[in-house]
């Protein structure tokens, strides 16, 4: 898979499902949970995002099976990306709304602002400019991310596009350009 191999790879990660019997006791999860994440790499690379749902499902599920809760959450939101290419917008919101309320209930507040944020345009594109500035502040106010001057920490100043893109949809072009 990391040589570019990518037929190979899945053909190597399909002899490596085969091969393990999920209804032994001493069933390693483990060692599928790469196999299962690699394979839904390769799919979404290749843009085959109902290939890489079928691979994140079973990712996901072995998560569930071995891993934190946190993780658990984290792994279903990774369906967003090929939910997202095949135009199911109300599929990402809905994984979005989940993500943002699981990480909640188990107190990562910070994370679940974070989550939060790949809604905007979403809304923005449905013209839901309501709903995009609701977003748009529990993300400044609870992610963390900002200093006291409201501007955000180095290294994630791509959020200043999503905000420029929601001052642009409400008409203030001066602080879409800022």
């Amino acid at each position: 898979s990391d040589m570019g191999e990518a037929p190979q790879a899945l053909q190597a990660f399909y002899d490596a499902i085969e091969s393990v019997d999920t209804l032994s006791e001493d069933c390693d999860y483990e060692v599928l949970i790469p196999v299962y994440g690699q394979m839904s790499q390769i799919y979404g690379n290749q843009n085959l995002p109902h290939d890489e749902i079928w691979a994140l499902r079973h990712y996901i599920d072995y998560i569930h099976k071995t891993d934190t809760e946190k993780e658990y959450i984290i792994a279903k939101q990774q369906l967003m990306t090929p939910y997202y290419q095949l135009g199911e917008k109300d599929s990402v919101l809905a994984i979005i709304n989940d993500t943002y309320a699981s990480l909640k209930r188990i107190g990562e507040e910070r994370e679940a602002a974070d989550a939060l944020v790949a809604s905007v345009f979403i809304y923005i594109e449905r013209g839901q400019l309501d709903e995009a500035r609701r977003i748009i502040d529990i993300f400044e106010r609870e992610s963390g991310l900002f200093d006291a001057q409201g501007n955000i920490v180095k290294g994630r100043e791509s959020y200043y596009y999503i905000r420029g893109a929601y001052e642009q949809a409400v008409g203030r072009v001066d602080a879409a350009e800022k």
